[in-house]
């Protein structure tokens, strides 16, 4: 090697290049960053598999649809507020989540009167997720409701 030229490691692979050759030393940096990306990528994949996933269902937040009730829903934030409604009344208040179970606090709802419509999203006290299902409970631990995300 020349005193002029430095030695380059790209993934392990040595390389010899001139100094002062700007546009190659560029180019190596890039091509290089772009493979520790990729390798992380891969790690990262990877460990998720490993732990169980690392997919986004694994958290409640999101959309959540009663099927018996195309009106009823909940939309659970990340920032950990809760909007939503039963079919007849706006309700709100906030979650947080401990592996599949949901606990819901400072519930508020109106009080709109509609006839026909079972209001069981106003009562709800804690859930329990399972993949695309979220089953409702009440305050004395009973089941009241199902929803899908």
């Amino acid at each position: 090697m020349r005193e002029s030229e430095s030695e380059v490691c790209l993934m392990g692979r040595s390389e010899s290049v001139q100094e002062g050759t700007g546009a190659y030393n560029e180019r190596s940096h890039m091509m290089f960053l772009a493979r520790r990306l990729r390798l992380l990528t891969i790690a990262t994949g990877m460990l998720c598999v490993m732990v169980g996933g690392c997919s986004a269902d694994n958290t409640a937040v999101g959309t959540w649809k009663a099927t018996d009730n195309a009106n009823a829903f909940l939309v659970l934030e990340s920032n950990g507020s809760v909007t939503g409604n039963d079919g007849c009344n706006h309700l709100g208040g906030e979650w947080a989540q401990d592996a599949d179970t949901i606990e819901f606090s400072r519930i508020f709802s109106t009080l709109m009167f509609c006839e026909g419509v079972d209001t069981w999203l106003s009562h709800m006290t804690s859930a329990r997720v399972n993949g695309n299902e979220m089953s409702i409970f009440d305050e004395s631990g009973e089941p009241i409701g199902t929803l899908h995300k």
